[in-house]
């Protein structure tokens, strides 16, 4: 003791280095090494401690715990609660427990001194985290049978079967992933692609969503659900409620694209990072295309900062949006981040944007680049000027409008948008504009439009020949459109999840044509219902065709 009480430290049974009585040393503790006398420095005897390896990872999960106790006494009771549920589980000193169902446990340990009785115990809170197994789903991932994707555990399948990357996935139906949050608060679910082993397939969304995704990798670079892809196909997929955080190419969708199209998607939630972070996408990169795409995204970072993309190099991005708040410190956009040698057409942004260096409503930094015909918003924006630096760009048609004239469709059709409901911009009707929808902006009509098919011999003709619904996700109102092509008696109803009707709003003969019938979000007695998932349900001739829609307030 002396060897330590000469250079200050405090010990028990002695009073020159302080009374705190921090520190004690026992020939039969610790292999007769100092330790801390009492960790709480108000109860004596004991102090109670442990670790476990490993505390993560699928079920059945094996455990080994190891007792790290202080003692200063030989015999002693060890009582382990593996799931804090008030069950002794174990006594002895180093067990081993095999945990089988999925889930966050707290351990408890309560250690006994049977000289004194005296008791200490302690209490690690979601120590032990496991999860359910992966996967895998029906299909064999090519053009005929594509992966069929229905469940959060079929994504960790994908995420941690690396020889399926180039695969092709059809996704069947709405996937709730909030459980991620509780995986080690994110730091679990492995983004589909990386720099080694890059997505190279096909993965249809079918307008389906991935809700409440949450990825935590500080550090690491091409965060997102797809990590990094090339050469890749994504369509028709919304990200919702997503907490995506890294530290280079981050995005909510993908983090890096090379070479890659992205259309008809959707990112809602934050994105944060360091360099290249982006609502939808980190990067985009060496002719990638991004297409009728927006993002509703909280995104922060350092340099590259833009609410659909931080980076777009060599690229294209037409007819987007992003409606989020930037910021960051240069090279920020509401839009896009940094611009190079790239082409950005048709878009608008509204997020206000807040940058020191470099900042713009639009685009922070603009290199050899073309951007024509885009809207950003001077009143929510927070900036007088669509781009914050312009080298050797070419500026086309860049408007700065209020929120009365972006919600005003003659504000866009001036610079050539296509939109419904007008022939002299084009037939393609590819944006709409509703004072009941999206907050009053435009929003693209039909998300069917860009997906390029081909030339294919059609079935018989049904009765309902299409049902969709605009925008979607929506709040509070969308707008169901469905074509019939025979006059019909129809029934439209909606659904929630659990099968129950919600609301009827057609019941009545209607002529062969498109229809459009605006659900305003309230149920039969007229009340507003909450967020979630609803369907909606068209009957006609016998027939019925059905679409999900997501409400978020």
């Amino acid at each position: 003791m002396s060897n330590y009480t000469d250079i200050g430290w405090d010990f028990i049974d002695e009073e020159i280095n302080g009374l705190e009585d921090i520190w004690e040393i026992d020939s039969t503790v610790n292999n007769g090494y100092p330790y801390i006398s009492d960790l709480g420095w108000s109860v004596g005897g004991i102090g109670a401690n442990f670790y476990a390896i490993p505390t993560s990872g699928f079920s059945p999960l094996t455990v080994n715990f190891i007792n790290q106790s202080v003692l200063t006494d030989t015999i002693v009771t060890w009582q382990w609660d593996f799931e804090n549920d008030g069950i002794i589980d174990s006594y002895e000193q180093n067990p081993i427990w095999v945990y089988e169902e999925p889930g966050s446990y707290n351990v408890n340990l309560s250690v006994i001194n049977d000289v004194s009785g005296e008791i200490l115990t302690t209490v690690k809170t979601d120590y032990i985290m496991i999860f359910a197994e992966s996967v895998q789903p029906p299909g064999n991932g090519t053009e005929i049978s594509p992966f069929l994707i229905e469940t959060l555990y079929n994504l960790v399948w994908i995420s941690i079967n690396e020889s399926c990357w180039g695969s092709n996935f059809l996704q069947t139906a709405d996937i709730d992933a909030s459980a991620t949050e509780n995986w080690l608060n994110g730091t679990v679910f492995n983004p589909i692609g990386n720099l080694d082993n890059p997505f190279q397939g096909i993965y249809n969304g079918s307008n389906y969503f991935i809700d409440g995704l949450k990825i935590s990798r500080f550090g690491l670079n091409c965060i997102g659900l797809f990590g990094y892809s090339d050469g890749a196909i994504i369509d028709s997929l919304s990200v919702t409620n997503l907490d995506v955080r890294g530290s280079d190419w981050v995005g909510g969708l993908v983090g890096k694209n090379n070479n890659t199209s992205v259309s008809a998607c959707y990112a809602e939630g934050c994105v944060s990072g360091n360099l290249d972070i982006g609502g939808l996408a980190g990067y985009n990169d060496n002719e990638s295309a991004i297409i009728a795409c927006s993002a509703d995204c909280i995104v922060t970072g350092n340099s590259c900062i833009g609410g659909l993309a931080g980076g777009n190099m060599e690229s294209t991005l037409s007819a987007c949006y992003a409606t989020g708040n930037v910021s960051g410190n240069s090279d920020v956009g509401g839009l896009v981040g940094t611009n190079r040698e790239v082409a950005i057409d048709q878009c608008y942004a509204i997020g206000n944007v807040s940058g020191t260096d470099f900042t713009g409503a639009l685009v922070g930094t603009n290199y050899i680049s073309s951007i024509s015909n885009c809207v950003w918003n001077i009143e929510t924006s927070g900036q007088i000027t669509a781009i914050g630096e312009n080298v050797d760009g070419t500026l086309l048609n860049l408007v700065g409008a209020t929120t009365n004239e972006m919600q005003t469709m003659s504000t866009y059709t001036d610079i050539n948008w296509d939109f419904v409901g007008e022939s002299i911009n084009g037939t393609e009707d590819i944006w709409d504009i509703d004072s009941a929808f999206n907050n009053g902006y435009p929003f693209i009509s039909d998300l069917e439009w860009s997906v390029d098919v081909g030339e294919q011999e059609l079935p018989d003709v049904e009765t309902i020949s299409e049902v969709y619904a605009s925008p979607n996700p929506f709040n509070p109102e969308t707008k169901i459109v469905f074509n019939l092509t025979k006059n019909s008696y129809v029934k439209l109803d909606i659904y929630n999840i659990k099968g129950q009707l919600v609301r009827n709003l057609v019941n009545e003969n209607l002529p062969a044509a498109r229809h459009q019938i605006i659900w305003n979000g309230t149920n039969r007695q007229g009340q507003y219902v909450s967020s979630g998932v609803y369907f909606c349900v068209v009957q006609a001739d016998g027939a019925a065709k059905s679409n999900k829609l997501l409400l978020l307030k």
